[in-house]
């Protein structure tokens, strides 16, 4: 009797294994490391940003959530190795959506959220899609 219940207990769980490793599986935190995720209610695109001829790097991250009835959204971009003290246009399709100001070690970033209790934060984040070109100054990306 024992043997019976330990090889059907056996079977069972073989079977919701095999039923759960076909499953595609989502990274636990939600966030893929390059690329667009969509997760539930939460859509999330990266680019790196880089140009030819210039030491100047960034990277570009837009998150889009719904909870409760509510969407709220977010733009961080931030550059590095950049001219120093020096102001940069940050185009989104080739528009200006802002400028990013390098410190004196060449570090600089810019952040859209809605919404916002923070006055450093830009509230008006524009509409982000996966294709869609971020550039700063030199260096660009594309969102994916």
């Amino acid at each position: 009797m024992n043997r019976n219940r330990l090889i059907t207990t056996a079977l069972l769980g073989t079977s919701f294994l095999a039923v759960f490793a076909a499953a595609p599986v989502a990274a636990s935190n939600g966030e893929s490391r390059q690329g667009m995720n969509q997760r539930n209610d939460r859509t999330e695109y990266r680019a790196d940003l880089d140009g030819s001829g210039t030491l100047m790097s960034g990277k570009a991250r837009y998150r889009e959530q719904a909870r409760r009835g509510a969407v709220s959204a977010r733009l961080d971009i931030e550059v590095e190795d950049a001219q120093p003290d020096t102001t940069y246009e940050v185009t989104l399709n080739g528009t200006v959506i802002g400028e990013i100001t390098t410190n004196g070690l060449g570090i600089g970033e810019i952040t859209f959220r809605f919404p916002s209790d923070d006055v450093g934060d830009l509230p008006d984040v524009p509409s982000v899609s996966a294709g869609d070109e971020i550039a700063v100054g030199p260096v660009s990306g594309v969102m994916g």
